[in-house]
């Protein structure tokens, strides 16, 4: 009775660890199909290194712009870079603007309005975080990512240390 208990108890773990696992690679393989199906190419840039930035300052760099031909939206992936001194708890009000390098706007929004989010990002680190803007939010909706050298991005928030 209590081998057939533990069997029971294995299978479902097995069964549940292996549902996680499709559902995760089953949206990677989306996103990852939504950038290559893009018409409009991807922007990918590097990771942060510690010894550019200077300043007690918080940094958001992307790592992968594209927009998404199946929902029209822009997704934007970041780096967000902390590098203060002081551990960050979290964020609010953050309004990102994405420019061209000469300057004009791709897109615009405000995240986490009026509400703080939560996230851990210590010293010297960073984390990846995908902001999705609109179409409401876009102001360039053809603007082709596949051959950029670089995008400026100008963040405004508040940040809890």
């Amino acid at each position: 009775m209590k081998k057939t208990k533990i069997r029971i108890k294995r299978a479902v773990s097995i069964v549940l660890t292996l549902s996680l696992i499709l559902t995760l690679w089953g949206t990677m393989r989306t996103e990852a199909q939504a950038a290559s199906a893009n018409k409009y190419g991807t922007y990918t840039g590097s990771k942060p290194n510690q010894y550019n930035y200077t300043g007690n300052t918080i940094h958001i760099l992307p790592k992968k712009v594209f927009y998404s031909k199946t929902d029209g939206k822009l997704y934007y992936y970041a780096y967000v870079y902390n590098n203060t001194d002081k551990t960050i708890y979290g964020m609010k009000n953050l309004t990102i603007t994405v420019r061209t390098s000469s300057n004009k706007k791709i897109a615009s929004k405000t995240f986490y309005k009026g509400t703080r989010k939560n996230m851990t990002i210590n010293p010297g680190a960073y984390k990846t975080i995908c902001f999705v803007f609109e179409k409401k939010y876009i102001k360039n909706k053809k603007f082709y990512f596949g051959t950029t050298k670089k995008l400026r991005t100008q963040a405004e928030f508040v940040y809890y240390t």
